[in-house]
């Protein structure tokens, strides 16, 4: 069984053993180039950015990619660190030694509700450029290209009022908060339209931000704010948008952060939403209390685990259903491949025993279907 096949039944809920791999976000990381062109604490313009910057990630991605074995083969995007709506929508752009961040940009909600990204939008000019651009070397280079990192509307509305002041908007100026995030939805999935018609396929379907193949194109969503707000607050102010992007994107990853435990029932209940991938942060909820909320999303949709030790993996793989789980170790830089082929290895040599140790009938040939498959098998 290919690893393309086992996708298919992990969209399903159907897959006969947990997908694992790692959780590797290079796309997300100040690229060093940028920083040395424009300088520490200036203010970065869309010129700024160089399609000489995007072929040196790939290039670099590709490279240490190289080798390691996963059920997830890495997908690129031009995100380049760069937050790119919150700069189309007109924050500051700044400039840090290890990151590039988007200042609160003080515009009032009148001027929200009248925002506009037009196709002269310089920024969104050039997002386009590279893009583009990384189609191109996808296709030389055999690649899947994902969306950049798309940061959701309540999380653009915080990144403009700030979030000490939206949680102020909140009680003060309910109304005006919800209109402006319904405005911000609009905008997200126009700019979501327009690069998911010119990413290209690959092994004939596309991928989200979290590496997960999908049937249609694909997007990432993400509501990082809410772990700021209560679950009464999120279905106010963020539900109903978050499904009118859902139901206008054929393949989507929702990423949250187990901070935000409190609002993954009402997430997992979105209707068609085809997966969840929770981040298991350690200043969240202890792992007892987390898992009935996680088998109850897992009941409703694929999900998959983003965790940080082997432990948390361990946990992972062994305490859940295999029928829509994916579990992946979050790896910050690609380094320690033996321990993580190892760990690999004792996972699944555990799963293998569990099943002939079960009453069910998966038998050898269930066994076998538990192989661990590398890239290389992906595209079979």
């Amino acid at each position: 069984m290919s690893t393309k096949e086992l996708w298919r039944l992990y969209l399903a809920r159907t897959n006969p053993r947990p997908l694992c791999g790692f959780l590797w976000e290079p796309d997300v990381k100040t690229v060093r180039s940028i920083v040395e062109r424009v300088g520490i604490g200036n203010q970065l313009k869309p010129e700024d950015i160089l399609v000489e910057d995007l072929w040196a990630h790939v290039e670099e991605v590709l490279e240490l990619n190289s080798g390691w074995s996963s059920d997830f083969p890495q997908a690129i995007s031009a995100c380049l660190g760069v937050p790119w709506l919150e700069a189309m929508i007109g924050c500051p752009i700044m400039v840090g030694q290890d990151t590039i961040w988007a200042e609160p940009s003080a515009r009032d909600y009148d001027h929200l509700l009248e925002l506009r990204i037009e196709p002269d939008n310089r920024w969104l000019k050039r997002l386009f450029v590279l893009h583009k651009e990384l189609a191109r070397l996808a296709d030389q280079h055999f690649f899947p290209v994902c969306l950049p990192l798309m940061r959701g509307p309540l999380d653009l509305l915080s990144a403009i009022r700030g979030p000490a002041q939206l949680c102020l908007d909140l009680y003060d100026r309910p109304r005006q908060v919800k209109e402006a995030v319904g405005r911000l939805s609009q905008l997200w999935l126009k700019i979501a339209r327009l690069l998911m018609e010119i990413t290209p396929s690959f092994a004939d379907g596309w991928f989200t931000r979290m590496n997960l193949f999908m049937e249609g194109r694909a997007a990432t969503l993400q509501a990082d704010a809410t772990s700021l707000f209560s679950a009464q607050i999120y279905q106010e102010f963020g539900l109903c948008f978050d499904q009118e992007i859902i139901s206008n994107i054929p393949g989507q990853t929702y990423h949250t952060h187990s901070t935000s435990a409190h609002i993954l029932p009402l997430i997992s209940r979105l209707p068609n939403l085809r997966s969840l991938q929770i981040t298991l942060d350690p200043n969240g909820p202890p792992k007892d209390e987390l898992k009935p909320i996680l088998e109850d999303c897992q009941q409703r949709v694929p999900i998959m685990l983003a965790v940080w030790n082997r432990d948390d993996f361990c946990w992972a793989v062994e305490e859940f259903k295999p029928g829509g789980l994916a579990v992946v170790l979050i790896k910050t830089e690609m380094k320690g491949k033996e321990e993580y082929e190892q760990l690999l290895q004792e996972v699944f040599s555990l799963y293998k025993k569990s099943i002939r140790g079960s009453s069910g009938s998966a038998g050898t040939s269930g066994v076998n279907q538990f192989r661990y498959l590398p890239l290389k098998n992906w595209y079979g």
